[in-house]
């Protein structure tokens, strides 16, 4: 249970999950009264002190207006999702679903499901253990959080909207926050707190960096240590009358950068310790300890990085400080060590990770905690957060394998050696954490939750929501009678294994709704009826190599029905697709390929037919199926074997008595990614195909598209430039006769979905692309009955967005990035 306030009261009012769409009943602006005539005596023109004041026009009145000043906002109005207003007058601003205004006036967008930016990002001590035993945490970036965890419920309100990176939390005597934050859109220290009744917030200083790190002193004063805009450390200090800033030393480094990251510690004597790691040419070379207090500060260096004959791979991370109760100051960081060659024909060196704890009596003294040599670039080592257990250190560490998976692992020293716990692999490993009374437990805030890890076996998890991606390419469908869309999608965790809930969303009347039909699955197929009736087609997620459970789910009766299909393979892609009665007829991978069709009551499943000269290679788990005016079905799929490319494209119809297969391409297609298959009017096919080259799922840039066409007995073939490394590509004969394809491509560097339309010359040409504000490499498309495109995406949109490792060519977008839901239509 998670419950959300206002600024003005702690805690207090249960408040719906993150993902639960809130709509407005229908709300009428004031009008015509009948009870208030021209007539009445007591309301008449000339009475001004009566007449209505609406300030910017939008129909509502002064007192009803939550804005009277501008006309985007009013009861009833659109929620819009970027400006960070409350549009509709109900408190809350951009909750979902809201309309993406970015600009793009050829479509209307709508924001259904988004990533929740609830991480600890990049700050100091951002959950804290109060005397009572609760955990208090301040995490977000576009908007800043404040959770209470009392040991039953997470309890969490929303403390500022357009908040930047860098919220620090301390605790006072009384056990009530403190927390400092930068506010991106004013660039300004910010400083909130309770006083026990309600949230207190006071600006500390303008042109603020978005690092941020507080401590209270014995009189529960904060003190501040936050970056600049001018590439320097601040120090702010309330004594309780007002502020009082003074700048840090650093070290004159020509091309200095930005601080991104600090930590603060106060000694009893009032000393302040700050480490920070100013940027030079892209990579932090120092790591600066400065301390003192605002008649001046000294200054050393906790480690100063090597020079690197290969720029980019020395790492050095920032440094995290605390003082332990025997009043040792350590400071934890990682590095990357690169050794000399001994001589010129000595073998190429290798990086070595170098995860490091060090100790200050007035110069600093470097403790290897791990030492892991690997090969260049490809394993680090970064502390997110250190907690001293008396004397003993625990640290909690992000590891970071081959530039794209990263793990957080729990080091505990007890005296004499140090164990290490993993407690899981993430995408995006923004964490924290605090002790707990137990001999050895620890608490740890991340994307995946709240977590108690007490040693091995010991992982217990708290009821507070995991950020979550899109698993699986959201697919949609309109419904038959009044064409609104309806989208089914897969929600997971990023650091899932591409399996989670499967949810549906529909929209009626300008509001949606999302049910979650069923709990772990893998790959999806959806469909609707002509009778409006939902079908989903499912596997249940299982390892790759072992035989999966292929299911159906439908709501045809009224309320969902689950029966099975049949055995299915780990990441069985099904397809389905509905004819004119109603009738499914679907496929999906098991060993080979079968061809499924269900008659309302069961499901007949037969092995496609087999194309002859093959022997005995192997299926590729991409298929495509369409159904043609006469019911009968259609199917394509790549054919040939898994490891040494010569693959071939197949395409089979159905008469109403028997199969007929064609090859479509030769036998050189290196790749598989996917493919779309439609029927033009005269039921001739049609097949988009994409060749991604041997390097898939590691090389975005070598993918090729292909369109075909079948005419007078020939396949004729065309290339696209398109880059469709996606799980589907969608093809569509509007009613024009004209086909529309729906893919992804790269537009600034940056995977977008786009419309590509052919016209009568036989030309296709990049219509309508949907890159603006947001990447995305997933979405299907619909047409409906005017030839309108209805698509679902699942983008990389800017707000939602977090920067927590460079893309490359190994991070795969689609697994890799957070994601929103996004349904467009262009009218």
């Amino acid at each position: 249970m998670r419950t959300q306030t206002s600024h003005s009261s702690l805690l207090s009012a249960a408040f719906a999950p993150a993902f639960v769409l809130l709509g407005l009943a229908c709300v009428e602006p004031p009008g015509d009264d009948d009870d208030v005539t021209a007539d009445d005596d007591d309301v008449t023109a000339d009475d001004d002190d009566s007449a209505p004041v609406d300030a910017d026009g939008d129909g509502w009145p002064e007192g009803l207006d939550c804005d009277d000043d501008n006309a985007t906002v009013h009861p009833g109005a659109p929620e819009l999702c970027l400006d960070e207003l409350d549009n509709d007058c109900d408190g809350l601003s951009a909750e979902l679903p809201c309309t993406l205004d970015d600009g793009d006036t050829d479509w209307t967008k709508t924001l259904i499901w988004g990533m929740e930016d609830r991480a600890p990002r990049q700050a100091d001590d951002t959950l804290q253990r109060d005397s009572l035993g609760r955990l208090h945490a301040v995490y977000g970036s576009s908007t800043l959080y404040y959770g209470l965890w009392d040991g039953v419920t997470w309890t969490e309100e929303v403390l500022a909207e357009g908040a930047g990176e860098g919220g620090s939390l301390a605790l006072d005597s009384a056990d009530r926050p403190h927390i400092s934050y930068h506010r991106i859109a004013d660039d300004s220290l910010r400083y909130a707190h309770h006083d026990g009744v309600s949230w207190l917030f006071e600006v500390v200083a303008t042109g603020s960096g978005r690092a941020t790190s507080i401590e209270l002193d014995a009189l529960d004063h904060p003190h501040i240590a936050h970056s600049a805009t001018d590439q320097a450390v601040s120090y702010s200090v309330f004594d309780g009358a007002g502020w009082t800033s003074v700048l840090l030393p650093s070290i004159p480094v020509a091309d200095l950068g930005l601080v991104a990251e600090l930590s603060l510690e106060l000694a009893s004597d009032g000393t302040a310790h700050v480490a920070f790691a100013p940027w030079v040419a892209g990579r932090q070379r120092r790591l600066l300890h400065a301390w003192g207090g605002l008649a001046g500060f000294n200054l050393d260096v906790i480690r100063a990085h090597q020079t690197s004959p290969r720029p980019g791979l020395n790492d050095l991370s920032p440094a995290v400080l605390r003082l332990g109760e025997d009043g040792v100051l350590r400071a934890a960081y990682g590095y990357t060590h690169l050794p000399v060659p001994a001589g010129p024909f000595d073998p190429p060196a290798f990086d070595a990770s170098v995860l490091a704890l060090a100790t200050w009596d007035g110069s600093w003294t470097e403790e290897v905690v791990e030492f892991n040599e690997a090969e260049t670039g490809r394993d680090n080592r970064r502390p997110l957060d250190l907690e001293l257990d008396g004397a003993l250190p625990v640290l909690l560490v992000e590891r970071t394998q081959y530039l794209r998976k990263t793990w957080l692992d729990v080091h505990r020293f007890d005296g004499a050696t140090w164990t290490t716990t993993t407690l899981a692999p993430a995408w995006h490993a923004d964490a924290t954490l605090a002790l707990g009374d137990a001999a050895g437990e620890v608490w740890v805030l991340s994307r995946a939750g709240l977590q108690r890890d007490g040693g091995p076996g010991a992982l217990v998890a708290a009821q507070f929501p995991p950020d979550e991606d899109l698993c699986a390419e959201p697919k949609v469908r309109l419904d038959p009678l009044t064409e609104a869309p309806r989208i089914a999608f897969v929600a997971c965790d990023p650091a899932g294994d591409g399996t989670g809930p499967l949810h549906l969303a529909t929209e009626a009347g300008g509001l949606w709704s999302i049910e979650q039909v069923t709990a772990d699955v893998g790959s999806f197929a959806f469909e609707v009826t002509p009778d409006g009736a939902n079908h989903l087609l499912a596997d249940n997620g299982r390892a790759q190599y072992i035989s999966s459970d292929l299911v159906h789910w439908t709501d045809a009766t009224g309320q969902w029905v689950v029966g099975p299909v049949g055995p299915g393979r780990w990441n069985s892609r099904p397809v389905l697709v509905a004819d004119s009665l109603g009738l499914l007829h679907a496929t999906y991978s098991e060993v080979w390929h079968q061809y499924a069709s269900w008659d309302g009551l069961t499901w007949l499943v037969d092995e496609l037919p087999w194309p002859t000269g093959m022997g005995s290679s192997q299926h590729t788990p991409a298929t495509a199926l369409a159904i043609d005016s006469l019911d009968h079905p259609g199917f394509a799929y790549y054919k040939g074997s898994y490891f040494d490319g010569n693959r071939s494209i197949y395409c089979g119809h159905h008469d109403g008595i028997d199969w007929t297969i064609e090859r479509v391409s030769p036998d050189d297609i290196q790749g598989w990614a996917n493919l779309a298959l439609a029927f033009d009017d005269n039921d001739d096919p049609a097949l988009l195909f994409v060749d991604d080259g041997p390097e898939s799922p590691f090389e975005w840039y070598g993918a090729s598209a292909e369109y075909s066409a079948w005419d007078g007995g020939l396949w004729n073939s065309v290339d696209l430039d398109l880059v469709a490394e996606q799980e589907r590509s969608y093809l569509v004969f509007g009613d024009d006769g004209w086909p529309r394809l729906f893919g992804a491509d790269l537009q600034a560097g940056r995977p977008a979905m786009a419309i590509y339309e052919q016209d009568g010359s036989g030309l296709w040409t990049r219509a309508h692309g949907l890159e603006s504000g947001y990447g995305a490499v997933r979405g299907s498309m619909v047409l409906d009955a005017q030839d309108r495109v209805h698509v679902a995406v699942d983008a990389q949109l800017e707000r939602w967005e977090i920067r927590a490792q460079e893309t490359n060519m190994y991070n795969v977008w689609p697994r890799g990035t957070p994601s929103a839901l996004v349904y467009a239509v262009r009218d």
